[in-house]
């Protein structure tokens, strides 16, 4: 199978790379947002955010520079979290995988804001990126919130994964959809540090327990081929898996057919684009709809 170099990597070796990843990423995401952001920008303040901004571009390009490093990471937790939940539900393994992929690409689109804002030396255009990268970063969180909701799902399908990781997951995934979703909406609600610790604590529990348990010997699903139809898929074929999937009308024997030809690093790709595409059609609808009014 053309993915079969991904099930190659032992079950051990996958906890372990994917909970480091998410705690790394959760060190240089905090880091980047409490020492950077939280001194250059303030919201509502342009003129103290130019006034931070001025004279500190660096910072402005090391901060980009960092969420382009936690975007790559996400891709690892996401290739990893597939590999050991693949033989629970492929399916859903799959749409988690392709659900964090595509906030990944969200976010790379955000640091790229900021980073095409710091090379340009102009701290106007800096303050200007600052405001689109809180946006567009809080947009891709829905997303990555149904990820959490989706990861924590299965994991409680799963026979190795204790009950509360799962459970923990799960409520961390409601949280990021509550928080982000009142955030949209421009409504102050309280209890906005308990669902910041919850989201923290879910993440934080799970790489936890993925870097200390031992590896348990699952039966991993295979799906056989047609024996007159195994080429890999086309790039039609995978866009078109990944739009129907999107909309919700996928077939049967085209499923079969993804997860028995198809490479889930394609599909992850594909899913990203697809996202960022959409993101940026919402972003150009509102900001339309915004100027006509």
């Amino acid at each position: 199978m053309p993915n079969s170099w991904l099930m190659a990597v032992d079950q051990s070796t996958a906890k372990r790379t994917t909970g480091a990843s998410i705690l790394l990423m959760a060190i240089i995401g905090g880091a980047v947002y409490a020492l950077i952001h939280q001194v250059l920008h303030s919201p509502g303040d342009p003129t103290g955010t130019l006034a931070a901004v001025n004279g500190n571009l660096g910072l402005v390009t090391l901060a980009a520079t960092s969420w382009l490093l936690v975007a790559l990471l996400d891709v690892v937790v996401s290739l990893g979290a597939f590999r050991l939940y693949r033989s629970t539900n492929e399916h859903l393994a799959m749409a988690s995988a392709c659900l964090r992929g595509a906030y990944a690409a969200v976010l790379t689109f955000a640091a790229l804001l900021l980073l095409e804002s710091g090379l340009s030396g102009n701290a106007n255009t800096a303050y200007a990126a600052f405001a689109q990268f809180e946006f567009v970063w809080g947009v891709g969180l829905l997303v990555f919130g149904l990820h959490l909701f989706c990861l924590g799902y299965i994991a409680r399908q799963s026979e190795f994964t204790p009950d509360i990781i799962s459970w923990l997951l799960m409520c961390a995934g409601v949280c990021y959809l509550i928080s982000r979703v009142v955030w949209l909406a421009g409504i102050e609600v309280a209890g906005g540090v308990i669902l910041a610790a919850v989201m923290i604590i879910g993440e934080f529990t799970f790489a936890v327990w993925l870097m200390a348990s031992k590896a348990e010997k699952t039966a991993a699903v295979v799906l056989k081929p047609e024996p007159d139809d195994n080429q890999p898929l086309t790039l039609l074929q995978v866009f078109q898996s990944v739009l129907w999937a999107a909309i919700g009308i996928q077939k049967h024997e085209n499923r079969v057919r993804d997860f028995t030809r198809g490479n889930p690093i394609h599909f992850i790709l594909m899913g990203m684009a697809f996202t960022v595409a959409f993101v940026l059609g919402v972003v150009g609808v509102v900001h339309t709809i915004l100027a006509n009014h």
